[in-house]
């Protein structure tokens, strides 16, 4: 009887191997809609690679423009596991492997210095997973609110300790990032849903995709289509052009004057000299924490431009301010403001970000904006139509 019941023991075991060893080879088949319920080896589900393990890889950091939101991921979310942003651009440009870390909402000093750090190092808890460092690192500044995100982590998310008086000192601001990113190594190594089986992704994966069901269980949209926007279903997309209707701001382009969306909500252009510099020194020591974590790397800056600022539009735009209460998002008072006066905001906060890119002593600072303007004059809306936000 022991040696039939040590024999079943061993069987299961060796069957369940198996099956872990298959599974993580077909992480990339999984669907898009399914990717969080991975856990920690949702970012080798990205098809943007060779293989699930990245080699000599691109790395990319930063918020929903890493990510892929917009209306491409809106009408193909439904479609299996789909290329939907600019890592599958990249990787099937190049045929380099490309690994995404787009952490929506974000801000560079929180997602380069504490999500990504625990992002990559989760990967390499599991047994028989080697992840490398990236070969490149290509780190995302968002103009649109980026500096806003910040702004609002100080005010409202900060801890006691940190002194707000020295938000601008870079000395001061870099010890606190070294803490942070210390306090995240230590994270991944002690948190999340440990267990024997820790490194049994099979079995961990399938308890949440059960609890997944039971939440769905009778309703006629899922959990995650209810709650994220993005995520809805490819069928039920539809083109909504309503938001450019009746605008009386136009975009210049090769085929005459095409509507942009008035108003709508960049808060870039309410930003103060103050807030640009503390969001400038934050930058720069983020990226210089980047390089620290991978010494190896060259960290190149990627400056991406608010959709106002992709566009050759006349005078009299509308924008709102995008107020945080440390809670949620509301919509400041509408503000008209003129194209040279937009020129000067774009201009303002790109210097100060490429001068902290400079010295942090990143391999390089690439600003979209002259590429961008010249494909939206050549080809009309890069964004929407429902999501002005993202290309």
């Amino acid at each position: 009887m022991k040696k039939n019941l040590l024999l079943l023991a061993v069987a299961t075991i060796l069957s369940y191997v198996v099956l872990e060893i298959a599974w993580r080879a077909s992480l990339d088949r999984v669907p898009l809609t399914l990717h969080k319920e991975l856990g920690r080896l949702q970012w080798l589900a990205q098809p943007s690679k060779k293989g699930i393990v990245p080699k000599d890889y691109v790395l990319m950091i930063g918020d929903s423009y890493v990510e892929g939101l917009g209306d491409w991921l809106m009408r193909v979310v439904s479609d299996g596991n789909p290329k939907f942003n600019a890592a599958h651009i990249l990787h099937d440009r190049t045929g380099r492997d490309v690994l995404s870390f787009g952490f929506r909402g974000g801000s560079p000093s929180w997602t380069f210095v504490f999500q990504a750090t625990v992002a990559f190092r989760h990967m390499n808890l599991y047994a028989g997973i080697d992840v490398a460092p990236p070969a490149d690192v290509l780190a995302f500044f968002y103009e649109g609110n980026d500096v806003n995100d910040e702004i609002s982590r100080l005010r409202f998310v900060m801890p006691p300790d940190f002194d707000r008086d020295r938000a601008a000192d870079e000395v001061y601001v870099r010890e606190y990032f070294r803490a942070l990113g210390a306090a995240a190594a230590a994270t991944a190594a002690t948190t999340g849903r440990w267990h024997p089986l820790r490194n049994a992704h099979l079995f961990d994966t399938a308890t949440k995709l059960i609890k997944l069901a039971g939440k769905n269980l009778g309703k006629k949209t899922s959990t995650l289509a209810a709650t994220d926007p993005s995520f809805r279903g490819g069928g039920d997309y539809r083109e909504n052009w309503g938001r450019y209707e009746g605008s009386r701001v136009f975009a210049t382009t090769r085929d005459g004057p095409k509507p942009y969306p008035s108003p709508t909500v960049e808060p870039f252009a309410f930003d103060s000299d103050s807030d640009i510099k503390i969001a400038a020194v934050w930058f720069q020591e983020s990226l210089r924490h980047l390089k620290e974590l991978f010494p190896a790397s060259r960290v190149i800056a990627v400056y991406i431009p608010t959709p106002s600022g992709v566009y050759d539009l006349a005078d009299g735009i509308v924008l709102m301010d995008r107020v945080r209460d440390g809670i949620s998002d509301k919509e400041g008072p509408k503000t008209y403001f003129s194209a040279a006066a937009l020129d000067q905001a774009h201009a303002r906060t790109c210097n100060a970000i490429a001068a902290a890119t400079a010295k942090a002593g990143a391999a390089g600072f690439i600003d979209t904006r002259p590429h961008l303007r010249r494909r939206a004059f050549e080809w009309g809306y890069l964004h929407g139509p429902n999501d002005i936000g993202h290309f």
